[in-house]
């Protein structure tokens, strides 16, 4: 049976579905986890890259929407200086 192809939540890059990292959106706050917290209801498992469940992880750490830009710009940034380094 073929693997089927997915892609990160955050960046769009293909995914091995092997190594993919699932993370749950809660719809009580808008965050993703690991394991969704008792009293959240879930929308479901997103794919993401090791890198961007990472940062995804950290920025729902972050108070405001605010760092969550900042987050997402600093992973970008990181990535763009990987792709022009190779």
């Amino acid at each position: 049976m073929k693997e089927q192809t997915i892609w990160c939540e955050k960046c769009g890059e293909k995914l091995n579905p092997s190594k993919a990292v699932w993370l749950e959106l809660s719809m009580t706050d808008g965050k993703y986890y690991n394991q969704i917290p008792d009293g959240h209801d879930s929308q479901g498992a997103f794919s993401f890259g090791k890198a961007c469940a990472k940062t995804q992880l950290k920025i729902n750490e972050q108070p405001t929407l605010h760092n969550y830009y900042l987050g997402w710009n600093a992973l970008c940034d990181s990535k763009m200086d990987e792709s022009t380094n190779s």
